[in-house]
């Protein structure tokens, strides 16, 4: 295919994919209202027929499935990482009847709510009568982070390819090159727990922190890190591998400890030092716990 083509195919869907992850970011932090596609395409001033088109092509998946697929691997989340009840948990995303949620629960999981979380508290005592294979992974402290606000780009797929391309594009935009040239604060966000969330749909935003007033424009997302309370935990290796710490925390750390994990995503935070980047992972909780 000729190269101008190709980017002009590329433009016509990105025309839109500011208002369209505008109102995905808008869905993330309140799943459980209705949504329809008439309602999503209204938002972003584009046909039904339109918005379904554009948003498969960038997202890889039609919104229905999209949808459906969000709000029961939010509710596998709180199965998981909290105590709340069945019945507790639909109405928290996005289904009005428990008897819907379970039945649509269990076509996703390929088991009933109350039988995932009985699988999962078996795999918490085979782990723990394992000795914990991540002894080492404790928090480093426990800290209330202050909101800060941050711009990003985001990627789906394998961490350490989804990484690198959301942090190239990140430092390509014109927008940002004069933070990029005064050594911003870097931070990613990742949201799906590995055990949850298909590969090919894990999130990863590459972000940096700034001013309150600053106005995303294009591919770039603004986000609003809210003041909350954060497990620590210093990670290990080259800063490219710190996915096997957030994995680590999410399949090892939370599952035996029982931490109650808030369903905002986990913080990487970006430091430099002689030996190049360094990262740490901080981890939203409900609560602080004793290591």
């Amino acid at each position: 295919m000729d190269g101008s083509l190709l980017c002009a195919r590329i433009n016509s869907s990105y025309r839109y994919y500011e208002r369209i992850t505008h109102a995905i970011r808008y869905f993330e932090q309140h799943v459980e209202l209705p949504v329809s596609l008439q309602l999503f395409a209204k938002q972003c001033r584009v046909s039904q027929y339109h918005f379904h088109r554009v948003f498969h092509k960038l997202f890889g998946e039609p919104l229905g499935k999209y949808v459906r697929r969000s709000r029961l691997e939010l509710a596998a989340r709180h199965l998981i990482y909290s105590d709340q009840t069945v019945d507790a948990i639909a109405p928290m995303v996005g289904y009005k009847s428990p008897t819907v949620f379970s039945r649509a629960f269990k076509r996703h999981f390929r088991m009933a709510p109350t039988e995932y979380r009985a699988a999962k508290r078996v795999l918490q005592n085979v782990k723990i009568d394992d000795e914990f294979g991540h002894g080492a992974l404790i928090p480093a402290g426990y800290q209330t982070m202050e909101g800060i606000h941050v711009v990003c780009v985001r990627r789906s797929g394998s961490f350490s390819i989804a990484a690198v391309e959301a942090w190239n594009i990140l430092e390509q935009q014109e927008q940002l090159k004069p933070f990029f040239a005064a050594h911003p604060q870097r931070i990613a966000l990742v949201y799906d727990p590995p055990e949850i969330t298909p590969e090919s749909y894990r999130r990863f935003d590459a972000g940096i922190v700034v001013p309150e007033d600053f106005v995303a424009q294009g591919v770039l997302m603004a986000r609003r890190i809210f003041r909350g309370n954060y497990a620590r935990f210093r990670h290990v290796g080259p800063s490219i591998e710190v996915w096997k710490t957030c994995h680590a925390i999410f399949n090892d750390w939370a599952v035996v400890r029982q931490a109650s994990l808030a369903t905002t995503p986990l913080l990487i935070w970006y430091t430099k030092s002689s030996d190049g980047l360094n990262a740490e992972v901080y981890v939203p909780v409900t609560m602080y716990m004793e290591h």
